[in-house]
């Protein structure tokens, strides 16, 4: 469990109101929130490890990349407008560790952001259930090795970089080269891209929020594509 009691989130919102409001209840909940107008100059910052970004804000899935090139583990939970499945897939696709309704109550964002602090992707139960049961053609499931489909897996689950290593006994810039060519291979630019694609594919389980706020796995769909 990461304790957040000296991580430092920002929160870039259009709506100036709902950046307070969403402050001060954070600021209750134990966090250190701050309202920024930048987040590319907010992010280099010492302890700025999160970040509550609007998908209403201009060009926000073009700060995204360029938040990860700066801080490459900075959790960023993308707040979109509604709970509509291609909403919270496009945040997803487009490089955030999580997406939340901007309309969820407080206990959900902060659980969403305790989440990608953990690695991992808190959603609500129906999108979460729509994405992993969404049909895709089968040409368009990559043949995957099952070392391959297994690190997918764990990466969903949380594990973290020097936790693959050391399970598979290999350095953890080993580890970093290898997760870089299969994220190559699989068409995407991050780690979240990367678990929100094996998620559609049915290659990696899917947290789930469920209505009295805990947490469960979907469980392991069955693996697509024949071993190698």
């Amino acid at each position: 469990m990461v304790e957040h009691d000296d991580i430092v989130v920002a929160i870039a919102d259009r709506n100036p109101v709902f950046a307070f409001g969403l402050a001060t209840g954070l600021k209750g909940a134990g966090w250190l929130p701050e309202v920024v107008d930048d987040l590319i100059l907010w992010a280099p910052g010492p302890g700025h490890q999160a970040a509550f970004l609007d998908s209403g804000v201009g060009d926000c899935y073009r700060i995204v990349p360029r938040l990860h090139a700066i801080r490459p583990l900075l959790a960023i939970v993308v707040l979109v407008a509604s709970d509509d499945v291609a909403a919270h897939e496009t945040a997803l696709q487009q490089g955030a560790s999580a997406s939340a309704c901007r309309n969820a109550p407080l206990k959900e964002l902060v659980a969403v952001m305790a989440a990608a602090l953990e690695l991992r992707t808190r959603l609500p139960t129906d999108v979460a259930h729509s994405l992993a049961s969404r049909d895709r053609p089968a040409c368009d499931v990559p043949h995957l090795a099952l070392s391959d489909r297994l690190v997918l897996s764990a990466l969903a689950k949380g594990l973290s970089v020097g936790e693959l290593a050391r399970r598979d006994g290999c350095s953890e810039r080993s580890m970093h080269r290898r997760l870089r060519a299969l994220y190559d291979s699989i068409g995407a630019g991050n780690r979240s891209q990367a678990v929100a694609l094996a998620a559609r594919w049915g290659l990696a389980p899917v947290t789930v929020s469920q209505p009295d706020g805990s947490d469960r796995w979907n469980g392991e769909a069955s693996l697509a594509g024949r071993d190698t």
